[in-house]
């Protein structure tokens, strides 16, 4: 793991839950749906698609996708964050890695 990596694991392992209750607030959720994901999404049909949530944080890109019909695979570099995403979404695959090395094969996702 590069220097960088290891800082940005280390900083994501220490403000997990602060980043979590920041990020799933009721609030901030709503702006996102409002004025981010509406914009982004719309009209894409995610019935059955394989969705990579590369730097998944605590999962709220898996949060909205999930009632559309993804099938949510979360990336993370940070194992603190990891367990928050593993704990709100249990029934989804989660991987503990850097998105400079997925391990994951091209083309395994549709987006």
């Amino acid at each position: 793991m590069q220097r960088e990596e290891y800082n940005q694991q280390k900083l994501f392992d220490a403000i997990a839950s602060e980043y979590d209750a920041h990020y799933s607030d009721p609030f901030a959720a709503e702006y996102r749906r409002r004025f981010l994901y509406n914009e982004m999404f719309d009209g894409i049909d995610f019935s059955g698609a394989h969705v990579l949530e590369a730097m998944c944080g605590s999962g709220q890109v898996t949060e909205y996708l999930l009632p559309k019909g993804a099938e949510m695979i979360g990336l993370d570099i940070s194992p603190e964050m990891i367990k928050i995403f593993r704990k709100k979404f249990p029934n989804c695959a989660v991987s503990c890695r850097s998105i400079l090395d997925s391990g994951f094969e091209h083309g395994r996702f549709d987006v």
